[in-house]
């Protein structure tokens, strides 16, 4: 007891009723102790869903007068998901959210897949404001990119924000761009963190970069290399991590230019339930307060996405978080498991397809979208599929090739499931194509860019016994000129015209 905040216990006690489908209601009572004092608060919330989104507006009231209202909204659009929150404070209002003098709390922010070819690009962007009670507030401004090519992966970041002094004096933005990269080269790990003070009167332009490689057994080393200019000092250090059945034990050291020299040694280790068999287990990562996944990687040969008794598990997969990529792989039954993982923050959980050992085995879905909560596992299904090549080359009825053809491969049921571009002799390849049968089309404004017929479609089935497929040489025609005239002028949907000639056929 004593220190500046003394210890107490905090309850919250609450009932729901749902009033249809749609709508429910709630009911709370909170008793917290905040800035040493015992605060009571009484909350009422009322929950609708709205087509893809979820609309909930609560109100508050507090023992000693104090009021607050609050809205929240979250959406999704196709690929695009939106959140939106604003809550607002009256008479002193006081919680663990508003102290320090905030009154009100405004945040939006956006999160947007963006395909650029097979490369998925993941997009954020944060609004923020925050109200004080003396007139001051706070306006934030975030957006941040990342883009995996392979073993690589970049995340840029913008940040930026402004502060409204209530004298009218207020000082300048603060404007700072943040890089991070990730790669393997080899046997080493390297990380890359760059942030840049673009403006304002922040100092914090720093530079550092994080090696990391396996030692003997379960041993690992890491070296670091830093410099933090408004400090104008240079550090490097060394450390050694050693697991001993769950158990870390880590030590490093670090010296610096200003002449400064720090070490520590630390023993780290958490346990909770197994995810699946029964029984405990223990981790190096804080199982209670992040997500974890177990993840089963099977191969299925009958194409229906859940594993079946015959069904053989495969060992040695590697998996993805995100454009994060992971250290553990399966185990004998077709295993992993992935620790670490931030709360209530949708995540992409896949396999990293560049380092699979067979190019004719890949994975049937681009990965499972799962949000992650607190101590909790959740389990995916991540079915693999035999896969081949579909690859031909596209001239024009003279002979000459065609380059720069937009191709599309379209499955049994009518969905284009991959895009490919002819080089400049023509020559077209479809890779990692899963077993079936397929139709190869010209994108309909390429065909008619090109003034080529766009009715051509060739049938391709990739099996086992002949996983890659050879069309050979295929001579395309040029566009009727009834359906180019029609083209021209925005008409003739559902034209059909004679298929291309074929100088070679499919092996």
């Amino acid at each position: 007891h004593g220190g500046a905040f003394r210890r107490g216990w905090r309850g919250t006690a609450g009932i729901e009723r749902g009033l249809d489908t749609r709508t429910s209601i709630a009911a709370y009572f909170h008793s917290l102790m905040i800035e040493n004092v015992r605060r009571n608060y009484g909350e009422a919330a009322v929950r609708r869903s709205i087509g893809p989104s979820l609309l909930e507006v609560a109100g508050s009231y507090s023992d000693d007068g104090g009021k607050a209202l609050r809205a929240s909204w979250l959406a999704a659009f196709g690929e695009t998901n939106v959140r939106a929150d604003a809550m607002r404070g009256w008479d002193g209002f006081i919680s663990d959210r508003f102290v320090g003098g905030i009154t009100g709390l405004y945040s939006l922010s956006v999160d947007q897949a963006v395909k650029l070819g097979r490369t998925v690009v993941p997009l954020h962007v944060d609004l923020a404001q925050i109200d004080r009670a003396s007139g001051a507030s706070n306006l934030q401004a975030s957006g941040r990119a990342s883009l995996s090519f392979r073993a690589l992966t970049f995340t840029g970041q913008l940040d930026w924000s402004h502060t409204k002094a209530p004298g009218g004096s207020d000082p300048p933005d603060n404007l700072t761009a943040t890089l991070l990269a990730n790669a393997r080269i080899g046997r080493v790990r390297l990380r890359g963190e760059a942030r840049f003070n673009l403006s304002g009167q922040e100092n914090d332009t720093r530079v550092a970069v994080i090696g990391e490689w396996s030692g003997k057994g379960d041993g690992e080393w890491r070296a670091e290399l830093g410099y933090d200019k408004g400090l104008e000092r240079g550090r490097a250090g060394l450390g050694y991590t050693r697991r001993f059945n769950k158990i870390q034990l880590s030590g490093f050291g670090e010296v610096a230019t200003d002449g400064s020299v720090a070490a520590s040694l630390s023993l780290a280790f958490s346990f909770g339930p197994r995810p699946a068999g029964g029984g405990w287990r223990m981790s190096s990562e804080k199982l209670g307060g992040r997500g974890q996944v177990m993840a089963d990687v099977f191969m299925d040969d009958n194409g229906d996405g859940i594993r079946q008794p015959g069904e053989a598990a495969l060992k040695g997969v590697p998996l993805t978080a995100g454009n994060a990529l992971l250290e553990s792989s399966t185990d004998e039954g077709g295993r992993a498991t992935i620790d670490g993982l931030e709360p209530f923050r949708p995540v992409m959980i896949g396999i990293d397809t560049g380092s699979l050992p067979d190019p004719y085995v890949q994975p049937a879905l681009p990965g499972v979208v799962v949000t992650p909560r607190p101590g909790v596992a959740t389990r995916v299904a991540l079915p693999m599929t035999a896969a081949g090549e579909i690859e031909g080359v596209m001239i024009r009825d003279g002979g000459n090739p065609i380059e720069g053809l937009a191709l599309e491969l379209v499955d049994a049921e009518g969905r284009v499931r991959a895009t490919s571009l002819t080089e400049f002799d023509g020559y077209f390849l479809f890779e990692s194509v899963a077993y079936g049968r397929y139709t190869v089309r010209p994108a309909k404004a390429a065909a008619t860019a090109l003034r080529l017929d766009p009715a051509f479609t060739l049938e391709a089935v990739p099996g086992k016994a002949s996983p890659r497929v050879r069309l050979g040489t295929l001579a395309l025609r040029p566009a009727p000129r009834g359906l180019a005239s029609e083209s021209a002028t925005g008409e003739g949907k559902g034209a059909r015209g004679p298929p291309a000639d074929k100088t070679d056929g499919p092996s």
